[in-house]
Order: structure tokens, then sequence, then C-alpha cells
């Protein structure tokens, strides 16, 4: 994977050690810095590689990265597939997140949300949702 490193702007290389059950991932970086609890976000794969997940007895996954092709990076927090019914939080400008129910996925990445607070979010990107802790 790339991640940025700090959230400065800058992507390294590195490898995913572990991913939390909250979606946070610990990066081990090439140059041997190692930075912990990583927003999904700021984490991209490189050309070829996807990922695989083994779920752990405490919520977390055990991360392996397979070469498939030469597909684009892609980031991490894009791969997350959510089902109609998931309780999930959906994250606003300011950094806070509102919690809601999956109510269609647009099958482009994209899903509606309806919001505890009674309004929908229609085509919200996964990269903005995370699921419910």
């Amino acid at each position: 994977v790339e991640a940025n490193y700090k959230g400065r702007g800058k992507f390294y290389p590195g490898r995913v050690r572990k991913v939390h059950a909250s979606g946070a991932l610990d990066v081990d970086y090439d140059d041997g810095e190692v930075e912990r609890e990583v927003s999904a976000e700021l984490v991209r794969l490189l050309p070829g590689f996807v990922v695989a997940t083994a779920l752990e007895g405490d919520g977390s996954a055990a991360v392996e990265a397979v070469v498939l092709g030469q597909e684009p990076a892609v980031p991490v927090a894009e791969m997350v597939a959510f089902e109609e019914y998931d309780e999930v939080e959906v994250g606003r400008a300011d950094g806070s997140f509102v919690p809601g129910l999956i109510s269609r996925d647009n099958g482009d990445g994209t899903y509606d949300v309806d919001l505890e607070s009674g309004d929908t979010e229609v085509k919200v990107p996964a990269r903005s949702i995370r699921k419910k802790a």
C-alpha cells in the first residue's frame, strides 16, 4: 500500500499489518516507520494489488495483499462494501459522524443512507461511510 504519513499529504510505501474493527489500519512503512490507527481514507492500494482479510477474534482483521493485474491505485476505504440494512455512520465535513442505516446500494460505489434524524442522504461514497461501532 501507500499511506499518507501522519496525514501530511505525502504518500509512502508500506504494508498494512492490521485492520481494526473501527476500520483504521496499522501501517508498517518500508523505511521502518510505524503508524497505528491510520484512517482508511489515508491509505491506497498500489497498482496490481488487492486486499484479502481474515477476521480475528477481537473484531480486527489480518491483511494479505494479493497481486492481480495492473489496476489503478484505489483508496482502501473505497474497497469497503456495505449491504442494505447495515448500521453505519456517515462522515461530515467537520470530522463528525452521524448514525444511519444503508437503505440502498447504488451499484457504483455509493449508497443511500437513512439517517437516525429522519433525513436521507443519497449517493454517499463508500469512503464517507464506516460501520457503526
